[in-house]
């Protein structure tokens, strides 16, 4: 661990000469444990509770998705969920048939159930391809691919790095905040099937003008995101989610905070995009106070009817439930509490009936 930290700061050292870092990463056959990944970050000095366990139902899910038999470039088998509860997953294995040029027919050939609870399989199924999906059920469950080491290191550590996109695959991190960057690298270091390459960007070399474009366009993309929510929010009917607000404040301050890092760091012109954070977080604020103001009006005004309402009495309430009633509810009713003829009309027949109820009950 301390050889980790060590060699993290002699390259935050290094860097710190530099105008940004150039990060991209690259993996292919990764497979490595939760507890092995683990032992990795916390070596590098991260925290290692951000690497958790696999859930063995999303590993099932995973398998799923992704099976496929081919023979040659046809596919001939897949893997579908039919069905779905709190307790089991049910998975069908399909044949796929080509029954014309146009048509491909999807048979069930075999059944598989995987118990949520007990997380085992409850039916395996009968067929080699049924073995095969749960083989690699079994893998996914043990180990972390590479998509899973990204998403749960990689991306994690270039947003604290408040990175930038240059363009696919290849990133920008202004050296004043590459730390977690180079951690997240040491973390990976000798994991040959996993290798993020973190290269030094030098002044004047002609990076400026296509990192400072870049890093533009990477906060105006943000802002236009949050501007078409925040127009949505004036016609919902309701307040605006006390978590919605908390999400989108703070994405206005990750985009202030970010927009003054690339000014220092980049010397990119951000005036015009803080005066427009600065403007739509004002309207945001304006519209959810509209809508807390929309919601009080609508709850007083409720209170204010339901105070004016005249006061229900068992008389009202059973007249009224008369009322709801079709013309032969209410000549079964006549047939079993009315004396004489069944009154014609309707209001009449109600007042006979709601007498007749009155009358028995007392």
């Amino acid at each position: 661990m301390t050889q980790t930290l060590s060699s993290t700061t002699d390259k935050l050292s290094t860097v710190a000469s530099g105008l940004a870092s150039l990060v991209w990463w690259e993996f292919n056959g990764t497979a490595i444990t939760p507890a092995d990944l683990r032992i990795r970050v916390a070596a590098a000095g991260l925290d290692a509770a951000t690497v958790r366990d696999i859930d063995p139902t999303d590993a099932v899910r995973q398998a799923v998705r992704e099976f496929r038999r081919h023979e040659g470039k046809r596919v001939t088998m897949e893997a579908q969920v039919a069905y779905e509860d709190a307790n089991h997953i049910v998975v069908n294995l399909l044949t796929l048939t080509q029954q014309s040029r146009e048509r491909i027919a999807k048979l069930p050939t075999d059944e598989m159930v995987w118990d949520k609870v007990a997380q085992a399989w409850h039916t395996s199924g009968l067929t080699a391809d049924a073995a095969v999906l749960r083989a690699n059920a079994a893998e996914l469950a043990t180990y972390l691919d590479g998509n899973s080491v990204r998403d749960l290191l990689v991306v994690p550590s270039m947003a604290r790095a408040h990175s930038f996109t240059l363009r696919r695959g290849m990133h920008v991190v202004p050296h004043a905040t590459c730390a977690p960057v180079l951690e997240m690298q040491g973390a990976l270091a000798g994991l040959d099937t996993f290798r993020v390459q973190v290269a030094q960007v030098q002044a004047g070399q002609g990076w400026e003008t296509p990192l400072a474009e870049a890093s533009r366009t990477e906060l105006r993309n943000d802002l236009d995101e949050l501007r078409v929510q925040i127009e949505g929010w004036r016609d919902m009917a309701k307040r605006v989610r006390s978590d919605t607000q908390e999400h989108v404040l703070a994405r206005f301050s990750s985009i202030a905070q970010r927009a003054a890092l690339y000014r220092e760091a980049l010397a990119v012109a951000v005036e015009d995009i803080e005066a427009d954070v600065a403007e739509m977080q004002a309207l945001a604020e304006d519209i959810i106070a509209g809508k807390e103001a929309e919601a009080d009006s609508r709850t007083t005004t409720r209170k204010a009817e339901q105070a004016a309402a005249p006061a229900s009495t068992p008389q009202a309430a059973r007249r009224a439930a008369l009322r709801a009633m079709s013309a032969a509810q209410l000549g079964t009713l006549w047939g079993a509490l009315g004396d004489g003829e069944q009154p014609s009309d309707r209001e009449a027949l109600v007042e006979a009936l709601a007498s007749a109820m009155e009358a028995q009950a007392a």
